[in-house]
């Protein structure tokens, strides 16, 4: 969910104009609350299962539950994405005395962003899958984990670049 939300965000801040879209991003933000609630709820019962984690299975999920924690601070930053979504309003150009429109800022900002906000979460999406994936035996293999530092290390580089792209922007 939060791999999609990250896409229907970056690629509505690519339009041109508002759009029904917004709406659908702020309700898959909201709906995070829900779905949250009932991973946390089902790796919680499923305790007995593993014996209060021992064993794969119990690494397993004691591995999935603390990257459902992580996703749920993730979420927070998600509730300053949704503001910003539902605010934009692509900088309408107002017209100059002569009925000409002036320039576009929002359009001009986001073609020097949007190449660097997408690389940084495809780059994301692949950790996350990563991540998930490694966890379903329970077992961390030494080529999970260097693949897995691999794309942590692409992800942080590709912060950089946003954040560099932002201060030239």
């Amino acid at each position: 969910a939060i791999v999609k939300i990250w896409a229907d965000a970056l690629a509505y801040l690519a339009g041109n104009e508002r759009s029904a879209a917004r709406l659908q991003v702020e309700i898959q933000i909201d709906g995070l609350e829900g779905i949250a609630t009932e991973v946390q709820e089902n790796i919680d019962g499923a305790w007995w299962e593993t014996f209060g984690f021992s064993g794969a299975a119990g690494r397993r999920l004691w591995l999935l539950k603390n990257f459902v924690a992580s996703a749920v601070d993730i979420k927070e930053l998600l509730y300053v994405v949704k503001s910003c979504v539902k605010a934009e309003d692509f900088d309408y150009p107002d017209f100059d005395a002569d009925g000409h429109p002036q320039r576009n800022e929002h359009k001009e900002f986001w073609q020097k962003l949007r190449n660097t906000a997408e690389d940084l979460a495809s780059e994301t999406s692949v950790l996350t899958w990563a991540l998930l994936k490694t966890f379903q035996d329970g077992d961390i293999s030494s080529q999970e984990i260097a693949y897995i530092e691999k794309h942590l290390r692409r992800v942080k580089e590709r912060q950089g670049n946003l954040v560099g792209a932002f201060l030239e922007a």
